[in-house]
């Protein structure tokens, strides 16, 4: 079926692209939180009409990454919400299970592919972007071998189903608290447990590992409610989407 040209799965496709840039920058932090989003300079970025940004930024806002202001616009979602804090909580009282859980059960591949990638990072200059990826890519396998180790598919698919929040905090934090070298250490440590086969020790360093990343995230919010509060309730720097 046609639409002034444009057959209704190409009109997806396109949401589906926007969608998906969108969320990858969101995420990233390459957008910022409370950051205006310009319905029109999407559309020409994208070369794509406004309604597949309109569903773009709807699917976006179901996931909470967006907030819809009608008659208004559109900004990036702040952080301070309480489903950051709750999701925080959450992975305070089951990761270091997680981790204890799975010093046992990891697989020697596991640790190896993790090993690995703790060796590259060490040729990268600590506080450049590439270190940062490189980084959060570590975290991010750490977090799912533990998750897949426990066996108990319940808490892998709860923790994956927080992956957007888990990863937009880990780089919030990692950028804006100055956490990305001590963040590095945690993992270090949480590592060091799994390769002793200690739960005990897993399950310490990941719950200082969480903690931390809590605190650091605590201090962010306090910056972005300040900043907010010397600013108009809406509006802020609007994004040209680059």
């Amino acid at each position: 079926m046609r639409k002034r040209g444009i057959t209704i799965s190409e009109r997806n496709t396109k949401a589906d692209s926007v969608y998906s840039e969108l969320r990858r920058r969101i995420v990233e932090a390459e957008l910022a939180p409370g950051e205006k989003l310009s319905e029109e300079r999407i559309a020409g970025e994208f070369n794509v009409s406004r309604s597949p940004v309109k569903e773009a930024l709807t699917r976006l806002a179901a996931e909470e990454l967006v907030e819809i202001y009608p008659q208004v616009g559109s900004i990036v979602s702040p952080l301070s919400t309480e489903k950051y804090r709750d999701v925080l909580e959450m992975r305070l009282l089951l990761e270091p299970y997680t981790a204890e859980k799975a010093a046992l059960k990891v697989t020697d591949e596991a640790l190896q592919e993790l090993q690995a990638l703790l060796d590259d990072i060490a040729g990268e200059a600590p506080g450049t972007r590439a270190y940062a990826i490189k980084l959060w890519k570590i975290d991010d396998r750490l977090h799912e071998a533990l998750r897949k180790a426990t066996g108990n598919r319940e808490i892998d698919t709860l923790l994956e189903g927080y992956h957007s929040y888990v990863h937009r905090t880990r780089v919030a934090t990692g950028l804006w608290a100055d956490r990305l070298l001590p963040s590095l250490s945690e993992i270090r440590a949480i590592f060091d447990a799994l390769k002793r086969r200690s739960p005990t020790d897993a399950r310490e360093a990941m719950k200082i590992h969480i903690s931390n990343i809590r605190k650091a995230y605590e201090k962010i919010c306090e910056l972005q409610d300040k900043n907010n509060k010397s600013s108009e309730t809406y509006g802020g720097q609007e994004s040209s989407v680059n």
